[in-house]
């Protein structure tokens, strides 16, 4: 309303009294300055040229308060911004923006930062989806500056962010795939081949450059931690998440392992009855098994030539909601136990390990 508006205006004048500019019509950047900011920053290059499909608001208003978002983040006068903001609408033949309050209006957006919200033109359909952009503050986006942060689903927006990276690091990436587990695994898909990466290495502006050295011959362009930083959750946003198998999660890994271990290993019914060596195999007790976190880790170690820790072993059974408590009893010292739950590990399901056994023996 006309109350509102008043106010607005008186706001926006406080806040520019110590920054007054004129609206000049003829105003213009030296091309020289646009060129260096265009080879620096391949947003404003986009921006400037019109070229901005990530704006959700493409009118010449979106591509207005874009630019003074660009301003803003390099520290530029607030006339320097004006005279950006009527150099482009001129250069693209949009109507003349005049009035003094349009100006201070999307200057103060841009202005606030992390702090304002996201510009939308009347009529535009609101974002439903994170935003992003080069030089985020750390407590959030800069509005106006957006890439969308694609949906799991939509390969139409996947497809988006891997033309986004690839102009930024200057090779032409054809997919990311992530391929999940409780050690993910990224692979960069290239015309030349495909990198494998773990999280860290991805993450590293080093490692990524060495490896797209080695496989495309290209040195990538050196970014500022808080750009790179951007760029690598753009990379996490286009990954492609494709079906992985149970043993490269930590559950469907520790299922596989115990079953393995328990097929392979001999079971015992009483521990007052039971070798020495045997004191602490897997033990069918009140009608579960119950197992040593020792044995299973010197087992797998030997038989699979593996290096499992038994921090490790300790995790693969609380994945499986196994419980621990105390074997107390008769003629034997008491033991720790891990319990499986019988739904996961029914005691018949191996039985035969121990009938197998005693045949053996002729008992």
């Amino acid at each position: 309303d006309s109350a509102a508006e008043e106010f607005a205006q008186k706001n926006w004048a406080e806040q520019f009294s110590a920054d007054t500019f004129v609206v000049n019509p003829e105003a213009a950047i030296p091309e020289k300055t646009l060129d260096r900011w265009m080879e620096d920053d391949l947003r404003f290059h986009d921006t400037w040229l019109k070229k901005r499909h990530d704006l959700q608001d493409q009118s010449g208003s979106g591509y207005d308060l874009a630019l003074a978002c660009f301003g803003a983040r390099m520290n530029l006068s607030v006339q320097e911004i004006v005279d950006l903001i009527v150099h482009h609408r001129r250069k693209h033949g949009k109507q003349r923006r005049t009035r003094v309050e349009y100006y201070q209006r999307t200057i103060s957006k841009a202005m606030k930062g992390a702090d304002a919200a996201p510009f939308e033109s009347p009529g535009a359909k609101p974002l439903s989806v994170p935003v992003y952009g080069d030089g985020v503050p750390e407590n959030g986006p800069i509005p106006g500056e957006r890439m969308l942060a694609p949906d799991d689903r939509d390969p139409a927006k996947k497809a988006m962010l891997c033309n986004r990276i690839s102009q930024e690091l200057g090779v032409h990436l054809l997919r990311l795939v992530k391929v999940p587990g409780k050690e993910p695994v990224y692979l960069m898909e290239l015309e030349e081949g495909r990198i494998e990466f773990d999280v860290a290495k991805l993450l590293c502006q080093k490692a990524v450059g060495l490896a797209l050295a080695a496989k495309v011959g290209k040195i990538i362009p050196t970014f500022k931690t808080l750009r790179w930083r951007v760029l690598t959750q753009t990379m996490l946003d286009a990954c492609t998440v494709v079906e992985t198998t149970d043993d490269l999660q930590l559950e469907g890994s520790a299922r596989i392992q115990i079953d393995q271990y328990l097929k392979e290993t001999t079971l015992i019914t009483s521990l007052a009855d039971a070798a020495a060596q045997d004191l602490y195999k897997p033990l069918l007790h009140n009608g579960q098994i119950a197992i040593s976190s020792t044995d299973l880790v010197t087992h797998i170690n030997r038989v699979h030539s593996q290096n499992l820790s038994p921090n490790s072993a300790v995790a693969m059974l609380g994945a499986l909601g196994a419980k621990a408590e105390r074997v107390r009893g008769r003629g034997f010292k008491e033991q720790s136990r891990w319990f499986l739950p019988v739904n996961e590990f029914d005691p018949a399901d191996f039985a035969q390990t121990y009938r197998d056994e005693v045949s053996r023996n002729g008992e």
